[in-house]
């Protein structure tokens, strides 16, 4: 079973300048490898081009998305002005032709990229292309400079952001891996080949990660404050190995560790990883550590299943975001308190006074820079001739930065005027982003919290399979100017209550406590949940928007986050398990394929493909010997 432990650092005390070169190295890695993915992409398609036509392919697909998006904004278009769904049938046929007309065009576009991809010819410049790659690939590696644990982090999560993006859009235009903007945030990590134990890591006697354990009594509660457990705790100490010298011996860099808990018994550490993320204007550090640990037999295991309903609504002064019910009819729900709630929004409000602050300080300067035109220099005159349209600090702090070096006579006041706005703007944004990550933090650990109570008492949790990019998505400008100015506050509170719920959050927390605990996480299809009755099943269009408690011709009345979708998904979790998505089951190494037989590792997978492509380009040399070159 795989666990990640995670601990706080401090700022490290012996080759910081050491690990900030690897990162910004890495940085620099990463970016050269996105380039190298990008010039394969570009040449695949130029391949693919010559194989056949894809060029008017691609314009048919684009022609229907466009007829498609036109038909859909219509329908929004009614929707809007009518603050109903009951478009007429004239605009809904039109959307189901256009749908129908997209569904074939991409088919086509699909079809015609399979028959290009299964040409010998396509097939060999495309193994060509890919072995170029990965030249480059090695040789950008060997001239990095980053330490071989971390250009494997690097290699990483390159590969699943392009993994990530598809060749093509869903209209047929290209797409690539975008480049990543260096902000001072980064990764060095090591990866343990074959596991280290966690007693020999903390035996400090490894070549690639030693932790030195604070004194015991820091994880002994009884009879002791928090505040002196937790000075306990931080005399724990993180090294790693982050470079080695030029006879081959380990260079390290030291961190003083927060350790609040230990390592598990017999645990084995796959993979160390220190972050260090940007939190306001300051940096802060932590590290991650993979560990394969022993499967745990459930303390008190439970034959009972559970349906969690997650979504957010007010329910007076709280903001409701989970209602759950159980095979015993036992219910109940999760909130968000009003001290959450405050906390969660106080940030905003500190951005919309520095928002402020901003608009008056660049006001100031441009209404002494019109005045005292006479003694602007040219540099600064350049500078500011978009000041009126500035939206970021950032650009402000550079020109005080600029201005500080290029001093000039007279310019005392908006000089010192800028000093103060920037070092009074610095401050609140450390204290905004602090108030910021607590509150967040503090949101997580009641979602953790409440995920691991259930995932210890239930064996079995139902969620909803449902894509909640869909509910995401912001109404075109266009459409927004024609909802009246009660619909658009409605949805403007809506996509608020949704950035304070954070639902992914939640359901990622409880998938996290399953996998720990033992628990199974289902997913069952969410359609109808709102308009279906619990008791008769009758399925009906109610205003569920409207109000909380819903009633039926049967004369059931139910309250339809905590007693009427969480029923219906455990009805459909037993009537229907053919459309159940298992999102945490069986052990991995339980897991076995239709055969009965364990599936191919990584390793097995890559020697198997390799040989394959191989066994193609022998092939095609053969077939083709000038070509294939």
């Amino acid at each position: 079973m795989k666990l990640v432990y995670k601990y706080g650092l401090a700022t490290p005390h012996d080759n910081r300048e050491l690990v900030e070169e690897q990162m910004r190295a890495a940085h620099r890695y990463r970016n050269t490898l996105t380039e190298i993915e990008r010039g394969r992409r570009a040449a695949v398609r130029q391949a693919e081009a010559e194989a056949g036509d894809m060029p008017k392919a691609l314009q048919a697909l684009r022609a229907s998305e466009a007829e498609l998006e036109a038909a859909l904004t219509a329908i929004r278009r009614h929707r809007a002005r009518t603050s109903k769904r009951d478009e007429p049938v004239a605009l809904k046929a039109s959307a189901k032709a256009a749908r129908e007309a997209k569904r074939a065009a991409s088919k086509a576009f699909r079809d015609l990229r399979r028959r290009i991809a299964e040409d010998p010819m396509v097939v060999a410049a495309k193994d060509a292309i890919g072995e170029r790659a990965n030249e480059l690939g090695r040789s950008a590696r060997a001239h990095s400079g980053v330490y071989w644990g971390s250009y494997l982090l690097v290699e990483a999560a390159a590969s699943a952001s392009f993994e990530d993006t598809p060749m093509y859009a869903s209209d047929g235009r290209p797409t690539d891996p975008a480049f990543v903007r260096w902000t001072g945030e980064g990764e060095v990590g090591v990866q343990l080949q074959g596991g280290l134990g966690a007693d020999e890591a903390t035996a400090c006697t490894d070549t690639q990660l030693q932790i030195t354990q604070p004194d015991e009594r820091a994880w002994e509660r009884r009879g002791r404050t928090h505040r002196e457990c937790e000075q306990m705790a931080r005399q724990a100490q993180l090294r790693m190995r982050v470079q080695s010298d030029a006879k081959g011996k380990p260079v390290w860099a030291t961190w003083r560790m927060d350790m609040h808990r230990p390592l598990p018994e017999g645990a084995i550490i796959k993979l160390a990883t220190v972050h260090r993320v940007r939190v306001g204007p300051h940096s802060k550090w932590y590290v991650t550590i993979t560990l394969d640990v022993p499967a745990r037999a459930r303390v008190s295991p439970s034959s009972g299943t559970v349906a969690v309903d997650v979504g957010w609504r007010v329910v007076g002064d709280e903001l409701r975001v989970a209602g759950w019910q159980d095979t015993t009819g036992a219910r109940g729900e999760l909130r968000l308190s009003p001290r959450d709630i405050a906390m969660l929004r106080a940030p905003e409000a500190m951005r919309s006074e520095r928002d402020r602050r901003f608009d008056a300080a660049r006001a100031n300067l441009l209404g002494w820079l019109r005045s005292h035109q006479e003694l602007v220099p040219e540099w600064l005159a350049k500078a500011t001739t978009t000041l009126h349209a500035w939206r970021s600090e950032a650009r402000l702090v550079a020109l005080y930065s600029r201005w500080s070096g290029s001093r000039f006579e007279g310019d005392e006041q908006p000089y010192y005027a800028l000093a103060s706005w920037r070092a009074r703007a610095r401050h609140e944004w450390a204290v905004e982003s602090c108030a910021r990550d607590q509150a967040l933090r503090r949101r997580r650990e009641r979602y953790r919290v409440w995920a691991a109570q259930l995932a210890s008492k239930y064996n079995t949790i139902v969620i909803e399979k449902f894509d909640k990019r869909e509910v995401a998505v912001i109404p075109a400008p266009d459409v927004q100017v024609e909802q009246n100015a009660e619909q658009a506050a409605r949805d403007k509170a809506a996509r608020s209550n949704r950035f304070l719920a954070a639902t992914s959050e939640l359901c990622d927390c409880l998938v996290t406590a399953a996998r720990s605990r033992g628990c199974t996480v289902i997913a069952v299809p969410c359609e109808d949940t709102t308009r279906t009755c619990p008791v008769c099943g009758l399925v009906e269009s109610r205003d569920a928007a409207a109000a909380i408690e819903l009633t039926c011709e049967c004369g059931a009345s139910w309250d339809q986050d905590v007693d009427g979708a969480p029923a219906v998904l455990l009805a459909r979790a037993r009537e229907r398990p053919g459309d159940t998505k298992i999102l945490v089951g069986a052990r991995e190494d339980e897991k076995k394929n239709e055969n009965g037989q364990k599936p191919e590792s990584q390793w097995q997978r890559v020697r198997r493909m390799r040989a394959e492509k191989e066994a193609r380009m022998g092939t095609a040399r053969e077939a083709a010997p000038e070509g294939a070159e």
